[in-house]
């Protein structure tokens, strides 16, 4: 015999007046009988129990109450949604183990905004408490209560437990403890000491920081809040670092009249061992308690922030700094149309090289050049033009400014002339980024600090490798799709991208999101052209300096949306000629240069015209097209725009509407043959 079945034998043999359901206390043991009489008259206190085998049997001992306490496991947080709505449960408070409040919110990244919003309320009033810890508890404990009783019940079920069909039974144990009554009080409060007894410190409340975020982002919708909640990278430690980089970077670029005073101290929030350490580790930060110390000097030097210079627009003075060798350096500085001019003209040198260099489309790769110096001119105040694009197209269109690819064969100058760029902007020596030094560790580092530290500067990368823009993983596509569509909101600010490659990227992914320039041009590289460049990038340039004066003097005024990002910056740089006096340049990018030239259809072209790599048939109405290998298909066929329809087995790919591929291969024509008669005259005029 069990020691259960000898102590309910005990019991059959006391007075026959005794209950059917016997009475036991919470030790299990049977309770006194002249107790029960006397107190217990016309009320039973007997545990009860109940084998479940359908859903329906558990759902109905929590129908009819008002509120609950419990420590269990719930799948989803919005499954207590239904308590409120259904069974009109005024609160509920849960206790879950094993941090599944972390998992919940990563779980909930394709949950519907609403049902976000619907818990938030619930928690903010009160009425929904989700208590997680990170203590591994297997207790199944349920408090409801309604204004007649309190029900207690034990057992193994979680509450989102599913009985029907899955073949699993269960028991549970459960009391109905009446208010009235001082006994069942007095066995209620014994409960709830044990429920209390659950709780320490390594308990957390669920949806605590979207609570924090609405105060934060009051102004804004809610619909917004939520999304950048559900962010992956809006989690505590990104707040607080960018929190950490923006009150140092507010107080290092501040102006002090005393030069020697390099110390900064802040208060830091909570963050990690390992933040600690990068802190440490990258700019000598100290801590002491809640405080951090560091050199002002160290901070705003580049090699302090993984080389990346930091820029930062003072919205008050209208002020557009950069940390140059540890000191801030302003930026928009006005000057004569005569320095104006001067600085037009070594930059229009620059591009002119293209002339006496090997090149099929001159014309092309100098309006390409035009067009990625005006680019990063407007780089520093791309976020104003999102504010204003989200404005007017947040649910329909959440996609950021297109970042910038140059692309074209090795050794064709790439590297120089985004040193020459960088240069333009800051009046000092930046190498860009390395991308052969990064491997796929690396480059999340390389992305957080960029979205964390939040400088305005223009990230140049250089030398991306064909995996990184061709490959199947990593690729540049898992960092820039979520750039902007994801991890960015109106409060933050995000570098612009500048990329150079040998390969163009064909993703469909990128076709929205990074615009693609090709830098078909090879310089002759002798000393004449060296000679050049080291004088240019000797010569002080006024022209980024003009151009920022202006460009803010536009913010402060207010800057209508343009579906073209550089709407804006064309008008400035038109109106710096203009002040100069200076004539614009046959090859100024009056229009995005994609309008006149687009990169793909000069490929097709190259490639089918030029080169007549393909081979090319026409009959029945389609065009045949043969080619060397099936990889060179697939590369090519990864250039046509989707309003072209294709067939393909093997290396034959089959165009079915002829009309609009010739139309394409039009715009891949960079050189324009001229009239005879005309090109007679020209030649007569030379001579």
């Amino acid at each position: 015999m069990t020691p259960t079945e000898n102590k309910t034998q005990q019991i059959d043999d006391q007075e026959s007046t005794t209950s059917r359901d016997i009475q036991l206390n919470l030790e299990m043991n049977p309770a006194s009988v002249q107790k029960t009489k006397r107190e217990l008259r016309g009320i039973e206190l007997p545990f009860k129990t109940k084998v479940l085998k359908r859903r329906n049997q558990w759902d109905k001992l929590f129908d009819e109450f008002l509120s609950m306490k419990a420590i269990s496991f719930v799948t989803q947080p919005e499954f207590l949604l239904d308590y409120f709505e259904q069974r009109n449960y005024r609160r509920i408070e849960l206790l879950v183990g094993k941090g599944l409040v972390d998992n919940y919110k990563t779980d909930m990244a394709d949950t519907k905004w609403q049902t976000v919003e619907d818990l938030h309320q619930r928690t903010s009033k009160g009425e929904l408490v989700l208590w997680g810890t990170k203590d591994l508890i297997h207790t199944k404990l349920y408090i409801l209560t309604n204004d007649t009783f309190t029900r207690v019940i034990v057992g193994s079920p979680n509450l989102s437990y599913k009985a029907s069909g899955s073949g699993q039974v269960e028991l549970v144990v459960y009391w109905d403890l009446y208010h009235g009554n001082s006994t069942h009080m007095a066995v209620l409060e014994k409960f709830n000491e044990e429920y209390d007894s659950h709780f320490n410190d390594k308990c957390t409340k669920f949806l605590d920081d979207l609570s924090e975020l609405f105060i934060e982002l009051d102004d804004m919708d809610p619909k917004e809040v939520i999304r950048i909640w559900k962010s992956n990278s809006q989690h505590s430690d990104v707040r607080a670092r960018r929190a950490i980089y923006t009150e140092l970077s507010a107080l290092a670029f501040q102006e002090t009249g005393d030069q020697d005073d390099d110390v900064i101290t802040i208060d830091v929030p909570k963050i990690s061992k390992s933040r600690k350490k990068v802190l440490t580790d990258s700019f000598g930060a100290r801590f002491q308690g809640s405080e951090m110390t560091v050199s002002r000097s160290r901070y705003l030097k580049a090699e302090s922030h993984q080389g990346l210079p930091l820029m930062r627009l003072d919205e008050e003075t209208g002020e557009l700094r950069v940390g140059i060798h540890g000191r801030p350096v302003n930026l928009n500085v006005n000057c004569t149309p005569e320095e104006l001019d001067q600085g037009l003209a070594d930059i229009e040198q620059y591009i002119g090289m293209v002339d006496s260099a090997t090149c099929d489309a001159p014309e092309y790769v100098k309006m390409s050049m035009m067009e990625c110096i005006i680019y990063s001119f407007a780089a520093p105040f791309a976020n104003h033009w999102l504010r204003s694009k989200r404005k007017l197209t947040n649910y329909s269109n959440r996609r950021g400014p297109r970042h910038l690819l140059l692309f074209g064969d090795g050794f064709n100058g790439k590297t120089t002339f985004l040193s020459y760029i960088n240069w333009l902007i800051t009046g000092s020596h930046f190498e860009p980024v390395d991308a052969k030094k990064y491997q796929m560790d690396e480059w999340v580092n390389l992305f957080e600090h960029i979205q964390t530290s939040e400088s305005l500067m223009p990230v140049s990368i250089d030398d991306v490798k064909k995996r990184a823009v061709q490959g199947a993983s990593p690729t540049l596509e898992q960092f820039i799709k979520p750039y902007f569509e994801n991890e960015w909101h109106d409060a933050l600010n995000f570098a612009m991208l500048l990329f150079s490659s040998n390969y163009s990227v064909t993703g469909d992914w990128a076709k929205s999101r990074i615009r693609r320039l090709n830098f078909d041009v090879q310089f002759s590289g002798d000393e004449t052209d060296e000679i050049l460049i080291n004088d240019l990038l000797s010569k002080a340039n006024p022209v980024f300096g003009e151009f920022s004066s202006d460009y803010i003097s536009r913010l402060a005024v207010g800057t209508v949306y343009k579906k073209d990002e550089l709407s804006d910056a064309r008008e400035i740089m038109e109106e710096l000629y203009a002040k100069a006096g200076r004539k614009l340049p046959s090859y100024f990018p009056l229009t995005p240069p994609e309008e006149k030239y687009d990169v793909d259809a000069i490929f097709w072209y190259n490639q089918l015209r030029r080169h007549k790599l393909i081979t090319e048939s026409r009959k029945n109405g389609v065009i045949h097209l043969e080619f060397l290998t099936p990889n060179a298909l697939h590369d090519c066929k990864g250039r046509l725009p989707q309003t072209i329809k294709t067939q393909f087995s093997g290396s034959s790919l089959v165009i079915q509407n002829p009309a609009v591929f010739d139309k394409f291969l039009e715009k891949g024509k960079t050189r324009k043959n001229k009239p005879l008669v005309s090109g007679l005259l020209s030649w007569m005029r030379r001579e």
